[in-house]
């Protein structure tokens, strides 16, 4: 394993627990941080993703049971006009039959949001995490990935904004996004991008606003083809987009966001992957009720923008390279009595598939396909204190296609959770 991935947690953990116990100091009385632990524990019944009826090697299990403990640190600090906020977690989690995946993970999410006397505003968000990349989410039929392979994602963002109240207001933003791999296997598909986007927003009203941005975004991949030993040929893309926004709440109850964007993606040696049209996402939250909360959610996407990932269809460690992914997920939750509730969601999604493993030397062979994936999970959760929170989940998820490119596949799962926290 690379040295960059064994030190980063501790350093990065370390770093954030210590500006998260240092700023929760300085504004105690209003106890605008938490310290706390959690322990889980999962069982997954196809935990290597195999297609149905294949066979694992000998000495893998293809169900097991994972034990993660997890330390929990959060703050949330108004500073005059300014406001610090941040979450930082480290993990350990240790697998029954499969110890070879034993690894440690840590999260870490901090910002600010500023704002002037005048009319400039803005924030800044810096997110590291580290998760066990997920197995078979790109493979061929009869391809079977066992090896232990960590993702390591970071993220960056800085928007400012001028014009508070006013109907018409400017906004302009920057983005970074990296993804690396432990496994010499995955290396290929690491990529750096850098986004900016320019753009304004106009209010009619207090129930309705609009945006028009242009956004322009530079990748590359630094190892996509090996040309010769410890010797790579990378590739570069580059996208340019038009997005339109809306955030609309037609009543108190109902509140729809939504983003359309018209662009062109071109890559510089994986050109089967270039895309023009049409991309975005949109949100409707829905509160018929005062226990019952449901959130409908809308996404078509190019395979490495990384707000697929972030959206949460797949959940952490999702290796997205497809082409394109077009996704609808349908959630509810529902507070049985004030400290139980219960939730549920159907996640529906297709992707568009080229295959790039062959790309691997200088004769390329392109080959397409798809795959369809449908999730659905249940969860409750129940909290006797105003500290501590107990709670199960399960989950069905069923891949199927008709390419060669990926598998027939379903797994299930189950966890159970303890959490606590300090104030």
């Amino acid at each position: 394993m690379n040295p960059r991935h064994a030190a980063a947690p501790a350093n990065h953990c370390l770093l954030a627990m210590a500006m998260l116990v240092g700023s929760a100091a300085a504004g105690a009385q209003t106890s605008p941080w938490y310290l706390g632990a959690a322990q889980t524990f999962a069982h997954d019944s196809n935990l290597y993703r195999v297609g149905d009826g294949q066979a694992l090697p000998a000495g893998l299990a293809r169900s097991d049971t994972v034990s993660t403990t997890s330390l929990l640190g959060g703050i949330d600090q108004p500073i005059g006009r300014q406001r610090i906020h941040g979450t930082a977690s480290v993990s350990t989690h240790r697998y029954q039959h499969n110890d070879n995946l034993n690894n440690d993970g840590y999260a870490l999410n901090l910002g600010l949001d500023w704002s002037t006397i005048e009319r400039l505003s803005g924030s800044v968000n810096l997110g590291l995490d580290r998760s066990l990349a997920r197995f078979n989410t790109f493979n061929g039929a009869g391809r079977v990935e066992t090896r232990k392979n960590l993702l390591d994602n970071e993220q960056f963002d800085a928007t400012v904004r001028l014009g508070l109240v006013t109907r018409l207001s400017a906004e302009a933003t920057l983005g970074h996004r990296a993804a690396s791999y432990s496994a010499d296997e995955y290396r290929y598909r690491e990529y750096r991008q850098d986004s900016a986007s320019l753009g304004l927003r106009y209010r009619p009203g207090g129930v309705i606003d609009f945006g028009a941005a242009l956004r322009d975004t530079e990748g590359r991949y630094p190892r996509f083809r090996q040309v010769a030993p410890g010797q790579y040929q990378p590739d570069r893309f580059t996208r340019q987009d038009l997005d339109l926004t809306t955030n609309w709440q037609p009543s108190g109850a109902s509140r729809v966001a939504a983003r359309l964007s018209s662009g062109r993606t071109r890559y510089d040696q994986d050109t089967q992957r270039d895309f023009s049209g049409l991309t975005g996402a949109a949100t409707w939250f829905w509160q018929p009720g005062g226990k019952l909360r449901l959130r409908t959610d809308l996404s078509r996407e190019i395979g490495q923008n990384s707000d697929f990932v972030d959206a949460g269809f797949f959940g952490t460690g999702f290796i997205d390279y497809s082409r394109t992914t077009n996704a609808l997920r349908v959630r509810a939750d529902h507070d049985l009595s004030a400290k139980v509730g219960l939730n549920a969601s159907l996640t529906q999604a297709r992707r568009t598939l080229v295959d790039t493993l062959a790309l691997s030397n200088n004769a390329p062979v392109v080959r397409s396909g798809s795959d369809d994936t449908t999730t659905l999970a249940l969860g409750g959760r129940w909290t006797p204190t105003r500290n501590t929170q107990l709670g199960c989940d399960f989950s069905h998820e069923r891949r199927r296609t008709d390419s060669p490119l990926s598998t027939n596949m379903s797994a299930s799962s189950v966890s159970c959770f303890g959490q606590i926290v300090l104030q």
